[in-house]
């Protein structure tokens, strides 16, 4: 019975993933979408499809792959929503976002701003600071979600936030 001890092995190990990365890639589906049920839907979703995929196929990086399939059901909901083809570089955030960490220092007005400016950068800014400081990535795991190399993105999150401190000084 090797292969019920590998597949016992596969599940525990999965389900340590989900516990680790469940609540990483909600915040991140919450801030796309603004809305905690339909956050939960898509994380739920995410990690079933992925385990379907990780029980026939070997993955890398599974957390990369998690983000991407997270991305791909946001991208898929909002072209359902609008019946309309369009990238999620497309979709604006709602402008009712609110902030992640209860426990900050931020106020309400200055967390209101901050998203005020926020919605004001490109998408491709927005992406990569919410990436890089709301889900706490690492530069190489942004470089692969985001398909560039290292120094391309370390140059582009040096952009946003250089546009973001121009927008909020304006």
């Amino acid at each position: 019975m090797p292969g019920h001890e590998v597949q016992g092995r596969l599940e525990q190990d999965f389900l340590q993933i989900y516990d680790k990365l469940s609540p990483i890639l909600w915040r991140h589906a919450y801030y796309r979408v603004n809305d905690k049920e339909l956050a939960n839907d898509l994380v739920s979703e995410t990690f079933t499809r992925a385990w379907d995929y990780v029980r026939q196929n070997s993955i890398v990086n599974l957390r990369a792959f998690l983000y991407r399939v997270l991305h791909n059901l946001i991208v898929d909901h909002y072209r359902q929503k609008h019946n309309l083809p369009m990238s999620l570089d497309e979709i604006k955030t709602e402008s009712n976002f609110e902030p992640i960490d209860k426990n900050n220092s931020m106020t309400e007005v200055e967390s209101d701003l901050l998203r005020q400016q926020l919605d004001k950068l490109a998408a491709e800014y927005r992406t990569v600071l919410l990436w890089r400081y709301v889900d706490d990535l690492p530069i190489k795991q942004i470089s692969k979600l985001s398909g560039r190399s290292i120094g391309a993105t370390y140059v582009l999150i040096h952009r946003a936030l250089a546009r973001l401190k121009a927008i909020a000084n304006a």
